[in-house]
């Protein structure tokens, strides 16, 4: 007899399935070696076994029925009504799924566009700022290149000659 610490304990139902392999000759030659050792030392077990023969002995008892023409008729257009509908349903699903990628798709390349935008857009104004600050030197570059020395225009700015220049452009 078995005991719960017994390595081939298993759960009833996996028991169950595989004595029913067993019954019907699913099993490997390994696997059937399994078995039968545990058919052999597990009262249980053969007990389970000789349930599930009797049961099969049972339903070869029963009488053997047919189906009628209109039967496998019927049952094959149910079949044939479900795979089209399911596959309808794939269809739409692929489509709708097709719609959303694109939309992602449509929505990141607007916002990369905006982005871009307005990095380009920020960088021009940063640039158009400088040239901003530094428009009185451009427009008197002409007059400065003529100068030889910086000394001397930094004489001029402080007796206040360019600060009059400068407020009356403001």
């Amino acid at each position: 007899m078995s005991t719960p610490q017994d390595n081939n304990m298993v759960p009833v139902e996996d028991a169950e399935q595989q004595l029913v392999a067993y019954l019907d000759g699913e099993l490997s030659e390994d696997e059937r070696i399994v078995v039968e050792a545990r058919l052999a030392d597990d009262y249980d077990y053969r007990l389970r076994l000789q349930r599930l023969e009797r049961a099969w002995d049972m339903l070869d008892s029963l009488p053997r029925v047919e189906a009628s023409d209109q039967f496998v008729h019927t049952t094959v257009e149910m079949i044939s009504v479900a795979a089209s509908q399911e596959l309808e349903t794939i269809q739409v699903r692929q489509k709708s799924r097709s719609w959303r990628i694109a939309a992602i798709t449509g929505a990141a390349a607007v916002a990369a566009a905006v982005l871009g935008f307005a990095w380009i857009s920020q960088s021009a104004s940063r640039q158009n700022e400088e040239l901003l600050t530094e428009l009185p030197l451009i427009e008197n570059m002409d007059r400065y290149q003529k100068v030889d020395e910086v000394e001397f225009l930094e004489r001029l700015r402080s007796e206040g000659l360019f600060v009059s220049e400068v407020d009356d452009g403001v």
